[in-house]
């Protein structure tokens, strides 16, 4: 009975109770590259860059990085032709009495040439900004100069690196590219940018500054001064009184102004519409 009753439930129950095939291993996720891996592989595998080593390429990287970040702090962008964009923007945050409060934001974006070739795009896309100073194209002679190298070395080297990532990136390779100022993170041709806390403090500094020199100076609305506000952008304090006043005469000011434009303006229309006057007698025409 025991045996016909195991075997009814193995009939019932076969397909449950059979051993069920090995599962596949899972892949296994893929490496986190830096960008020492890009260097060892460009030094590996040269393009342009024959002949030099990764001590070089890894000296060429860090005094690019230091000449885009001491122009940053300059408030200069920096175009690195054929690759990105690094620069800061200004955003209008909020309206104060003195005018706008500005706020700096450092940006880095690939140019359109780059981002088609290795189809890469940004992880979210961000509000549209200002971009606040110039931006100098990259001096490839500064940079050798500060690197020690000559400046085909580097502009090889650097043409090589951001050919090397964007091949990373288009194979959806796991990647972090590290600035000193920033870092930009690709996973599955999508990059997000990392900005170093010690550079946005210098960048909040820069911003501080800045709108205490347009408060100093009085900036306002119309490109018209004013010095009845503080100097802090924390605590603003304004006489209302003064504004007034101060809004009143700006206000005559220019009604005067315009008075006058319309008086200069009559005046010549009266002086082409005179008729010319008739010579003196015994004078020959």
């Amino acid at each position: 009975k025991l045996q016909f009753l195991y075997f009814i439930g193995f009939f019932k129950h076969g397909s449950k109770m059979a051993p069920q095939p090995p599962s596949t291993p899972k892949a296994a996720a893929q490496p986190h590259l830096t960008i020492d891996n890009v260097l060892q592989m460009v030094a590996m595998r040269p393009g342009s860059s024959r002949g030099v080593d990764y001590e070089v390429l890894k000296l060429v990287w860090s005094t690019l990085c230091e000449y885009i970040e001491s122009q940053l702090v300059c408030r200069k962008g920096v175009v690195i032709p054929g690759f990105a964009h690094i620069l800061l923007k200004f955003i209008a945050s909020e309206a104060l009495l003195w005018g706008t409060k500005t706020v700096l934001v450092p940006t880095l974006v690939f140019l359109p040439c780059y981002v088609s070739q290795f189809c890469l795009g940004p992880s979210k896309q961000k509000a549209p900004a200002q971009q606040a100073g110039v931006s100098v194209i990259l001096n490839y002679c500064y940079v050798a100069t500060m690197a020690g190298v000559g400046k085909d070395v580097v502009s090889n080297s650097i043409k090589d690196i951001h050919r090397k990532i964007g091949e990373l990136a288009y194979k959806g390779n796991r990647l972090s590219v590290d600035f000193g100022f920033s870092k930009v993170l690709f996973t599955g041709r999508k990059y997000r940018v990392v900005w170093n806390t010690s550079f946005t403090e210098k960048v909040e500094e820069m911003t501080r500054k800045l709108n205490n020199k347009q408060i100093q100076s009085g900036v306002w609305q119309g490109n018209e001064t004013y010095t009845g506000v503080s100097t802090q952008v924390s605590d603003i304090v304004v006489d209302v009184d003064k504004i007034s006043e101060y809004k009143a005469s700006m206000q005559l000011k220019k009604q005067s102004q315009i008075k006058q434009q319309q008086k200069t303006s009559e005046d010549g229309q009266r002086k082409v519409q005179r008729p010319p006057s008739a010579p003196p007698p015994g004078t020959k025409t």
